[in-house]
């Protein structure tokens, strides 16, 4: 069953995956692996490219603020 193994495999809107994927981005993930479900190609590359940017424009810097 799905429930098993639900919470290694984030779904739905792209901000709620870009959501539940930040903390392994955060911690040095830079790859993930999709298998959109969508209505149209289109689409699912519409939805993986908005969770990109919402990963990608919040980003930490990876060097610490000048003192």
């Amino acid at each position: 069953p799905f429930e098993r193994f639900e919470r290694y495999a984030p779904c739905g809107e792209p901000a709620a995956i870009a959501e539940a994927l930040t903390p392994y981005r955060d911690v040095g993930c830079a790859r993930f692996n999709f298998v959109p479900e969508a209505t149209s190609l289109t689409a699912a590359i519409e939805a993986a490219a908005e969770v990109k940017a919402l990963l990608t424009e919040h980003r930490p810097s990876p060097f610490p603020p000048a003192v």
